[in-house]
C-alpha cells in the first residue's frame, strides 16, 4: 500500500492501512514510543472475544481526557483540547475518547476500510458531508468519530499507560487516594489502568531503567488499579 503522504494525508494513516494490509486475524497497535510488559498477551484474546461478526467494530482504551466539551474534566484546558464538530448534523459523542492503541479482529476490517477510504480517497467514496466539513483529520479523531457515526459502545481499560513513570506506582503497589482521570459524563469514578505497556516512551535511557526493574520482578504483580486498589484481573475487577 502506498503511504498516506503521498495522497497528502497525516502519516497517521499509515496505521490503519497497516492495519488492513498485515492479513492477520486478531491484532494491537502500539506505536514506536511504547514499550510493553508482560500481560499485553491477554489482550489478543480479549480482542477475539469482544470484536465479533456481531460487534465488527476495533476497540480502542480509554484516553487521559474525555475531550468532551459538556464534561467537568476538560474545564482546567484550552478549548482547543475538547473536540468540536464544525456540522450540526454530526454524531453525538456517545463515547469517551479514546486512544489510538486499537485492538481488531478481521471482522473489523470491513468497517475500517470503509471509514478509512473515507480519509484517503474522499473523491472517490463519498464520506458524509458533515465529515467533510470537517476538514483535517488524524487518525485518531477519525476512529473515534466513526465509533460514535455507528454507535460502537465498547472501551478498553487504559492498557497504553500515559508515561513510563508511572510504572513506579505499580512496581510499589502503591493504591491511589483519588480516582483516576475522572470525567463528569462517563467515568466519574475515573478510568481502569492496566499495566501492560507505557507510552510516551521518548527517552531510552528512562525506559530501560524501568524495564530492568519490571524484568528483575521476583513475583507477579496485580495489573491493573481503579477505585484505589489494585486488581489481578478483568474478571477480579468485575
Amino acid at each position: 500500500a502506498r503511504g498516506a503522504q503521498t495522497l497528502g494525508k497525516s502519516f497517521n494513516f499509515n496505521k490503519l492501512t497497516a492495519m488492513l494490509f498485515t492479513k492477520i486475524r486478531t491484532g494491537v497497535v502500539l506505536d514506536a514510543d511504547q514499550f510493553v510488559n508482560r500481560g499485553i498477551d491477554r489482550m489478543f484474546q480479549r480482542a477475539e472475544e469482544e470484536t465479533t461478526a456481531e460487534y465488527p467494530y476495533p476497540i480502542m482504551p480509554a484516553h487521559w481526557m474525555s475531550r468532551d466539551p459538556e464534561s467537568s474534566d476538560m474545564a482546567g484546558y484550552p478549548p482547543s483540547y475538547s473536540w468540536r464538530f464544525v456540522s450540526d448534523r454530526a454524531p453525538k459523542q456517545t463515547l469517551r475518547w479514546g486512544h489510538a492503541h486499537p485492538t481488531w479482529t478481521f471482522h473489523a476490517l470491513p468497517w475500517l476500510a470503509n471509514w478509512t477510504s473515507f480519509a484517503l480517497a474522499p473523491e472517490r467514496t463519498r464520506p458524509p458531508a458533515w465529515l467533510v466539513q470537517q476538514g483535517h483529520l488524524e487518525d485518531e479523531d477519525l476512529l473515534n468519530i466513526g465509533f460514535w457515526a455507528d454507535g460502537a459502545a465498547k472501551q478498553w481499560c487504559k492498557f497504553d499507560i500515559p508515561s513510563p513513570k508511572d510504572f513506579d506506582e505499580y512496581l510499589k503497589q502503591i493504591s491511589p487516594s483519588v480516582h483516576l482521570f475522572p470525567d463528569s459524563k462517563y467515568y466519574p469514578r475515573g478510568i481502569a489502568l492496566m499495566f501492560f505497556s507505557a507510552h510516551d516512551a521518548k527517552k531510552p535511557a528512562e525506559s530501560y531503567t524501568t524495564l530492568l526493574d519490571l524484568w528483575d520482578g521476583a513475583k507477579p504483580l496485580r495489573p491493573i488499579v481503579y477505585d484505589g486498589r489494585w486488581f489481578e484481573s478483568g474478571e477480579a475487577l468485575r
